[in-house]
């Protein structure tokens, strides 16, 4: 295996497979946030705002993290609080805003390409022929978190508990990069893990002429059946700006909206105001949809990675373009000596021009891991 992971709740808990190992979202992590994912409060606005420093309430305290930690496995040594997300009921001036508020949270383990980071650590372990910035940036695996905050006016059980991750799959975003030749955009691909929900849920990035379309599925494991949904960009906006819109007809949902202008990052999810028909009855047929929390939490975490994506989409540009060279490394066979061909590539492999194998955490390796080894 590539890498060696860390982490204090999996020391003890040897299962014999690394990729079980480190598959974090198990059963006893998510007995009391089921009751969270239950409740399907209708809000019809909801602000999630990243902090431009840590000097807020929710890193303010010596014993907060420790706090976090011991509500949620999910909070780790690594985790670090970048943001709240505030909640809104009710439509113009009826709107009010509620008292119940999250965290946004990183694990910097994954993120960080610092001098004494991990990732930095292990580039200069074992990738030593490379430039260890470049080769760091590319190993960043973004996982974004949210939890209840710990505020004296949340619920006492609930507090600190875990209520979703957004986090990219390197495995499937490099394989759907490669398979798109009609673009040299990489595509990313996401899942989204949710308490109480028996699927992870996909979110991929997918080939458009102009701009950016995201797509989603949501599925009713009571039924057996889904519905894709769309989140499309707009374009010449000052900010990174979505429509969100039923993928079967089109009809928009919500618009998310990122205020450029704010420091650290400021991301509005509002859903679109039911209307009257002609016979001025009140028509509202996203209600459901506005009390999935699934759904919810699939445009929260979305809004909150918003910041990351271009980072994102430099990292697996570069790697693709440079295991692509792989295809000039075999033809050169034909027009250089050995050393002549092994001399060009070493100052290749310096520059990150060039790679054979792009290497993957254990962390992503649980994401696709078969435990039964069959499906039947």
């Amino acid at each position: 295996m590539l890498f060696e992971e860390e982490e204090e709740f999996h020391e003890d808990e040897d299962t014999g497979d690394e990729a079980e190992q480190y598959d974090s979202f198990r059963e006893e992590d998510i007995a009391v946030e089921k009751e969270i994912s239950a409740e399907g409060k209708d809000y019809t606005l909801i602000e999630v705002d990243l902090w431009a420093t840590s000097l807020h309430d929710a890193k303010i305290g010596i014993r907060q993290d420790a706090q976090y930690q011991s509500k949620s496995r999910q909070f780790t040594k690594g985790t670090e609080v970048i943001g709240e997300v505030v909640y809104h009921t009710g439509w113009g001036e009826n709107r009010q805003k509620e008292k119940y508020k999250e965290i946004v949270t990183i694990d910097q383990e994954f993120w960080d390409t610092g001098k004494k980071s991990k990732i930095m650590q292990i580039v200069n372990d074992r990738y030593s022929d490379y430039d260890p910035k470049k080769f760091a940036r590319i190993m960043r695996k973004l996982m974004v978190k949210t939890f209840v905050g710990l505020d004296r006016k949340q619920e006492g059980r609930m507090k600190g508990r875990w209520t979703g991750s957004f986090e990219d799959s390197q495995v499937m975003t490099l394989t759907m990069t490669f398979g798109d030749r009609r673009r040299r955009n990489p595509l990313p691909f996401f899942y989204v893990d949710i308490p109480g929900f028996k699927y992870r849920v996909p979110v991929m990035r997918v080939h458009t002429i102009i701009g950016d379309r995201y797509v989603f599925p949501l599925i009713d494991d009571e039924t057996n059946t889904t519905v894709p949904y769309i989140i499309e960009g707009r374009r010449f906006t000052p900010g990174q700006d979505y429509n969100v819109f039923d993928g079967r007809t089109m009809e928009k949902i919500a618009f998310i909206n990122d205020v450029a202008l704010n420091i650290g990052g400021k991301v509005d999810i509002k859903f679109k105001k039911p209307k009257p028909d002609k016979n001025g009855e009140m028509q509202d047929p996203w209600e459901y949809l506005r009390r999935n929390f699934v759904f919810q939490r699939v445009l929260i975490l979305f809004a909150a990675s918003l910041k990351y994506f271009h980072p994102i989409y430099r990292q697996y540009r570069r790697t693709h373009r440079a295991m692509k060279t792989l295809r000039d490394y075999h033809k050169d066979d034909a027009k250089m000596s050995v050393m002549e061909k092994e001399e060009k590539y070493r100052r290749a492999k310096k520059k990150l021009r060039f790679l054979r194998q792009f290497p993957v955490w254990p962390k992503e390796l649980s994401l696709h891991y078969n435990p039964r080894r069959v499906r039947t």
